[in-house]
């Protein structure tokens, strides 16, 4: 009764249909590998931990290693419902479950509810959506003008590299600097670092004064860190 249940809860991606492709699909068509690394969700408390696959057998269950948040296990209960997302090269997925059975021996692993399906997106490089998000930037670049960290505010956001705008400079073409912002899914706070890149900058006039406008890409971001995002754009996109 319970996973009937589950099925019927299946989450949803929420997003513009022309930015993305939204479809279901099976475990097994998937394409998995032992040792993807999974995002564990709990309603309540509303918690996001972080897990990786350890195996399934098909229409039986999924093995998963024993969840942690910051580095410490966690421990859930039987029949616990959850919401596990990941990203599978280009495609953000999601599903419902539920905790069957836990071990402790030889190591930390759950039994998870087989899911009867789970729904898929594709992850477009070029969809952006427009934000307004505070954030720091850091770098270990000495560009002469000011101290590390700065402000910035992330203007359009996309997983592959955000829009910043900035009372000061962050660096030229090609410096490699960090930043840093806070994403909110589903009531669920996480603070994310990224990597990123200068592409291209220029000077903006405001009413308060000139500023400058940088435009960045994500370099060596985690699954952890892109799968955050996505779910992120497709929540405020679907709220639009």
């Amino acid at each position: 009764m319970a996973e009937n249940s589950a099925s019927q809860q299946n989450p949803e991606f929420k997003a513009d249909a022309a930015n993305i492709d939204k479809q279901k699909m099976s475990l097994e068509r998937l394409g998995l590998a032992i040792g993807d690394l999974l995002t564990v969700e709990t309603v309540s408390p509303k918690r996001k931990l972080n897990t990786k696959l350890i195996g399934f057998l098909s229409g039986h269950s999924i093995l998963v290693a024993s969840p942690t948040t910051g580095g410490k296990d966690v421990v859930l209960e039987q029949s616990t419902p959850l919401t596990v997302r990941g990203m599978v090269r280009n495609q953000a997925y999601a599903f419902s479950t539920r905790v069957v059975y836990r071990s402790w021996q030889p190591y930390g692993y759950y039994h998870l509810a087989f899911p009867s399906e789970m729904v898929t997106v594709e992850v477009r490089k070029t969809s952006r959506v427009t934000v307004n998000l505070p954030a720091v930037i850091d770098s270990e670049f000495d560009i002469g003008r000011d101290e590390w960290p700065k402000s910035a505010v992330v203007q359009d956001l996309s997983t592959n590299g955000a829009g910043l705008l900035s009372r000061q400079i962050l660096g030229e073409k090609d410096h490699e600097i960090r930043l840093k912002l806070n994403l909110s899914i589903s009531d669920i706070h996480r603070t994310i670092e990224l990597p990123c890149v200068i592409r291209n900058g220029l000077v903006v006039d405001k009413s308060s004064g000139s500023h400058y406008l940088f435009g960045v890409e994500f370099e060596n971001a985690t699954s952890a860190d892109r799968l955050t995002i996505a779910s992120f754009l497709y929540e405020i996109d679907g709220d639009h």
